[in-house]
């Protein structure tokens, strides 16, 4: 089994810790061996005579040093085991065959470690081979491969993603010769957790420098010289991908590192514009405190930014008492309902339907999320991103945006009418999502903040409302904010399909931000609020209330739970639509009981497939036997 259990989850890319080293990712130097100042891995061939150390070359002779006639009696913890060294080409098939199976079968042969890694040639060697090498337990699975600047970036994509998807999440993916600026946040973002700075020397033997993030051509540099200069670029740009690993922004970093080199632009264009190089969004974390700051249209594929998008069109669902949604611009000041421009809207809003102000539903129109509806304006990452606004929307930003806007409009009810409040530069978006429903464009103004054009919005949602009655429910304010907001976040953590029934009656509003507000049922603890953070926390009558709809659920190998944390090895089964940070409902193994609630750590997929480590944390623990 691996010595390595999931810390943290972000996409493909995450963390990994082990006892006694350093956590994932590691930048390994090359020069004197594979190691860095805490990790030293030790490549040994598994030959006819027994354990052979494949020692360096010396740096200073540029030979193979003299002990390489040594040989282990075993196999040292940390222990890269390498088949014996083979020319792979086609025509050799036959000699490679042999010497793969040669290969494992020495490896079965051996004790093994409780830490070492063993090597797949990702070109030449085939799904079942790989299968038997992970039927030995490895913790690394070193990959063989031609250096990637040489090869088709769509070759190498298509490469990288299946072997992530088919080892698993807590084995670690380690590619020599790999260290390049730009190529390092592009591969660790993919999932690889182990890079060294092969690609310093590789560069300096071609008489090229990297300096300034850029590959420059340096032939009057001393070879040495440039050695020197490449490997301190490199590991102050992995030093700077750590940095932003820990603090989730590596996509954002990996947007920037697009214009290091011409193959590294080409491996992210392939990544946002292939459909054939989809990600799976669900291993994304859904809750994020760090900012978004784009500058271009790379945010339109910001992994991040398509997971929103995802759950938005799959899991919001308008009211059925609405039966007017008006679309508004966003704006600078996050969430969008306390900045003036919003708060006027809102002024004249009001005035236009007053008591029937429960029938409007408000929806902003911004790059690069697309659609905000006010009950989602709070959650992740609607209130932390940031963008230059200059009032002309691109081509790709109009196409995307008024597509997620038509593909949600087409759920709508027919007698919903629809207010367009914004600018003419929103014209070309509109003009898209109506090619999704026939739908009657009420007003599109040119200045949407002045007093003309607020008055004609009040006007038309007079006119709008005027064959719908008023459904007064004998409660306003705080109650109504937290019904359609909960609702609405609930729904987006939890699916489509989960539903909080409210009462007015039963439900109590208690409390204001900045605390989180507390919801009770039958003056017991329902749902905690967080208002600010757009965060919401069930307790055991919510759990219980929407158990059967969540599509967030773990079933676990007990019947009852303890501590504070869920480990992977007591996990049956978990749903594969959980996303690192989401709530989830525990059951026991056959569903008859709801044990608890708590916070995903890492993705249900991983949760799956993985033993040790912890997969969630656990918020309440109770027993709540269900009907059957």
């Amino acid at each position: 089994m691996s010595v390595f259990q999931i810390g943290k989850q972000m996409g493909a890319s995450r963390t990994l810790e082990t006892r006694g080293m350093p956590t994932t990712p590691w930048l390994l130097r090359t020069g004197e061996g594979l190691k860095n100042d805490t990790v030293t891995l030790t490549q040994v061939i598994l030959s006819e005579r027994g354990f052979m150390p494949l020692n360096p070359v010396d740096p200073l002779t540029h030979l193979l040093r003299s002990d390489f006639d040594e040989l282990y009696e075993e196999l040292p913890e940390w222990s890269i085991l390498t088949p014996r060294l083979y020319p792979a080409a086609d025509n050799l098939a036959e000699s490679l065959e042999y010497e793969l199976n040669l290969y494992l079968d020495r490896i079965e042969a051996s004790k093994l470690p409780k830490a070492f890694g063993v090597v797949f040639d990702l070109v030449h060697n085939d799904d079942s081979f790989l299968n038997e090498l992970l039927s030995f337990q490895p913790s690394i699975v070193v990959i063989r491969h031609p250096n990637i600047e040489d090869v088709s970036p769509r070759n190498v994509l298509a490469r990288l993603l299946a072997i992530r998807g088919k080892v698993p999440p807590n084995i670690a993916l380690y590619l020599p010769g790999s260290g390049g600026v730009g190529f390092q946040s592009f591969l660790i973002a993919l999932g690889i957790d182990i890079v060294d700075d092969g690609a310093g020397y590789r560069l300096a033997a071609r008489k090229r420098g990297i300096i300034d993030q850029q590959i420059h051509y340096l032939p009057d540099y001393d070879p040495s010289a440039l050695v020197k200069i490449n490997r301190e670029a490199i590991s102050q740009d992995f030093n700077s991908v750590v940095f932003h690993l820990d603090r989730n922004t590596l996509w954002t970093k990996l947007d920037k590192d697009m214009h290091t080199a011409p193959q590294v632009a080409s491996l992210r264009h392939l990544l946002a514009h292939d459909p054939a190089f989809e990600m799976d969004l669900t291993k994304f974390a859904v809750s994020q405190d760090n900012p978004l700051a784009f500058t271009g249209e790379e945010g339109l594929y910001h992994p991040d930014v398509l997971h929103y998008q995802q759950r938005v069109e799959e899991r919001y669902i308008e009211d059925a008492e609405v039966k007017v949604v008006i679309l508004l611009p966003c704006s600078a000041r996050k969430p969008y309902r306390e900045s003036r421009s919003h708060q006027r809207y809102e002024r004249a809003i009001q005035r236009g339907s007053r008591k029937k102000r429960s029938r409007v539903s408000i929806w902003s129109l911004t790059s690069p999320l697309g659609v905000v509806p006010r009950s989602l304006e709070t959650v992740y990452p609607a209130q932390n991103y940031d963008i230059p606004v200059t009032g002309n929307w691109t081509h790709e930003e109009a196409q995307r945006t008024g597509s997620m806007l038509g593909r949600m409009l087409e759920k709508l009810a027919d007698d919903v009418t629809i207010i367009v409040h914004s600018s003419k530069d929103y014209a070309p978006m509109v003009e898209v999502a109506k090619e999704f429903r026939d739908i009657e464009i009420s007003w599109l103004a040119d200045k949407s903040r002045s007093d003309e054009a607020l008055t004609q919005l009040t006007t038309k949602l007079q006119n709008a409302l005027e064959a719908f009655e008023v459904r007064d429910i004998g409660v306003k304010g705080a109650y109504l904010e937290a019904r359609d907001t909960v609702t609405a976040i609930v729904r987006y953590v939890h699916g489509r399909d989960a539903h909080i029934e409210f009462d007015q009656e039963k439900v109590r509003v208690i409390g204001r931000p900045p605390r989180p507000i507390a919801l009770q049922w039958n003056k017991r603890h329902w749902i905690t609020w967080d208002k600010l953070a757009g965060k919401i926390k069930l307790h055991q009558d919510a759990v219980v209330m929407i158990g059967s709809q969540t599509c967030n659920w773990v079933e676990v190998n007990t019947e009852e739970l303890r501590g504070s944390s869920l480990f992977n090895v007591g996990i049956k089964e978990a749903s594969e639509t959980i996303s690192p940070g989401d709530e989830v409902i525990f059951f026991n193994s056959d569903r008859s009981k709801i044990l608890g609630v708590g916070t995903a750590n890492i993705s249900g997929s991983a949760m799956s497939s993985v033993e040790n480590g912890i997969g969630a944390t656990i918020f309440k623990k109770f027993v709540e036997v269900l009907d059957q």
